[in-house]
């Protein structure tokens, strides 16, 4: 049975959210930005993704996945800059 509500929609926005970004950032490193500072965060946005996915395959919606993918991306929207530029510094 399929739930409906706020908690399958925020699942849901979370994940669209998550590969929508990772297709901004490939877009970012064809326009010359930094290749494997934007390789980690898509990485990491397509793990956070593709859980959300796997969950929702399996028809569970998950209290924990939504608040941890709120966090989650609200802290990389906010220290995205200094994320770009300790990760250039320590990899690239």
């Amino acid at each position: 049975m399929q739930r409906t509500g706020f908690l399958t929609i925020a699942q849901r926005i979370i994940v669209y959210y998550c590969f929508f970004y990772s297709l901004v950032k490939i877009f970012a490193i064809f326009k010359g930005l930094w290749l494997v500072p934007q390789l980690v965060i898509i990485i990491a946005l397509c793990i956070l993704g593709g859980i959300g996915v796997w969950l929702m395959k399996k028809n569970k919606y998950n209290w924990v996945y939504v608040i941890v993918g709120v966090i989650a991306i609200s802290a990389l929207r906010y220290y995205e800059i200094e994320l770009v530029n300790y990760l250039h510094n320590q990899i690239g």
